[in-house]
């Protein structure tokens, strides 16, 4: 007998309360579904189904069998439709959130590259500086720079972001270098308010962790424009490498105090934990993976 037949119908049975309605679910007659449920009856050796002349309803052990049943019928489903994304090209829209200096100086070439691979789909590219929520929201993935604690996202690294001190050759003509973080209470920290917290620098040092509080006369939830402050003499300011290594490079800022730096930060590209990803989450994440294998900002 074909037993994922019969864990089909005996569930249909069960569900709808009956042979008849289960019988024209599945495109067959009664005669049909009693048997094959007769037959799965014999079988396994125990009576899945109490039957009366008015209804039909489990036994203990037939609801026991039900659910397992209907767990199999759901792997398998699963199983198939796998199968399908992985030999069809992805098509549909993906939808992906990113902080937007991040995603300005480093992603537009490689979103670009991806789509070029896969013509067929359609991408909605969000720059936010804020932790969407990708279930409410509708995001297929976002990419989020920070050491992830427990989470219900499955999140895959990407890179390391390295972050500094840095200020502007003028302000520190004007207000001298500070060789050690207690010296900075004397100085104009400048902040990055876009997250609870974000305005605390934690130092790290050789002589252990130092904490600053930053942002008393000026803070920011964009990067960017923390870093043109900081090249503009408005303080010292704490950045990613990825925002402040142009701005060093046209010497418009320095480093300041490079022996004491946070902890790195991972960048992650993180998607909803379900059981199998769909094809055009599996691909991009691949080939986010690949793209930046090893790289450091």
């Amino acid at each position: 007998m074909d037993r994922i037949k019969a864990m089909e119908v005996l569930v249909a049975v069960v569900d709808r309360g009956g042979f008849t309605p289960a019988a024209d679910a599945l495109g067959m007659t009664r005669a049909s579904a009693s048997k094959i449920v007769q037959q799965l009856e014999d079988v396994l050796g125990v009576r899945l189904l109490h039957r009366t002349t008015r209804r039909v309803s489990p036994t203990e052990i037939g609801q026991a069998y039900c659910e397992r049943a209907k767990g199999i019928l759901a792997e398998l489903k699963e199983a198939e439709a796998l199968a399908q994304q992985q030999s069809l090209q992805p098509t549909g829209t993906l939808r992906i959130n990113a902080p937007v200096s991040f995603g300005i100086l480093n992603l537009g070439q490689v979103v670009a590259e991806f789509m070029a691979r896969h013509p067929a789909l359609r991408v909605e590219f969000d720059l936010s500086d804020r932790f969407v929520d990708l279930v409410d929201e509708g995001y297929d993935a976002a990419i989020r720079i920070a050491n992830l604690g427990d989470t219900s996202l499955v999140a895959r690294r990407l890179a390391t972001s390295h972050a500094e001190l840095v200020a502007a050759p003028q302000y520190l003509k004007r207000f001298g270098m500070p060789g050690h973080p207690r010296d900075l209470k004397d100085h104009i920290c400048l902040g990055y308010g876009a997250h609870p917290g974000a305005e605390l620098w934690r130092l790290h040092g050789p002589d252990g962790e130092h904490l600053v509080r930053a942002g008393e006369r000026l803070s920011t939830n964009n990067g960017d424009f923390l870093a043109h402050a900081a090249a503009g003499a408005l303080g010292i300011a704490l950045l990613p490498g990825f925002i402040a290594r142009p701005h060093l490079e046209q010497g418009r800022i320095v480093p300041v105090m490079p022996a004491y730096r946070p902890r790195p930060l991972d960048i992650n590209l993180v998607y909803p934990g379900r059981r199998y990803l769909s094809a055009k989450v599996r691909l991009f994440a691949e080939f986010m993976s690949e793209q930046f294998r090893d790289v450091t900002f």
